[in-house]
């Protein structure tokens, strides 16, 4: 049966691996956004102020090992030791430094749109009989039909909406896809 992923960012990525992983089918994955840009392509993630970077701790390195991708992650990924902590309204010299060297690991900083691009390749290439991703499409809905069955509402995007926000511009009719087990992982 099919299982529908709404939010094709790192969450909704690494559910659709998870669920391929242990031997599902017939995933599609659908997200408002283009999909991201390649992880290679130096020119766009070159100017690291356009890009909200995250970084990703103890739980989340054992999650990506556990799922097989953190290898590849690593690859793109930035060690760092601390962090800079600001109160809403603070100047730009009034954050508290954090230091954390007592930690068992490193955490590892990286471009989200990179993360999502890593994780968008190795769905491609691992798993592209078993999941579908759909980008520029909207979810408006969704409803229970029965007890085993969801319906949600769907729209194609003649522009995808961005990173910053935008919706995007709706462009045809509504349809609908059922399933009985619908993810939720837009950020």
């Amino acid at each position: 049966s099919k299982t529908i992923i709404i939010g094709g960012g790192p969450a909704g990525l690494t559910t659709a691996i998870a669920l391929a992983g242990r031997g599902w089918q017939n995933i599609h994955m659908y997200d408002r956004l283009a999909p991201p840009p390649d992880p290679d392509d130096d020119v766009v993630f070159s100017d690291t102020a356009r890009f909200y970077l995250i970084g990703i701790a103890g739980r989340g390195q054992r999650a990506l090992k556990a799922l097989g991708v953190w290898d590849e992650v690593l690859k793109y990924a930035n060690p760092v030791v601390g962090r800079r902590d600001w109160a809403p309204g603070a100047g730009a010299d009034e954050g508290v430094e954090r230091i954390f060297t007592e930690r068992p690991y490193t955490t590892q900083v990286l471009a989200r749109d990179r993360l999502a691009g890593i994780l968008l390749r190795l769905v491609n290439q691992r798993y592209g009989g078993a999941v579908t991703v759909h980008y520029g499409v909207e979810c408006s809905g969704v409803s229970w039909v029965s007890e085993t069955e969801i319906s949600v509402s769907l729209q194609r995007c003649s522009s995808p909406g961005t990173a910053g926000g935008e919706s995007c511009e709706i462009d045809g009719a509504p349809f609908k896809e059922n399933a009985p087990l619908v993810v939720g992982a837009d950020g």
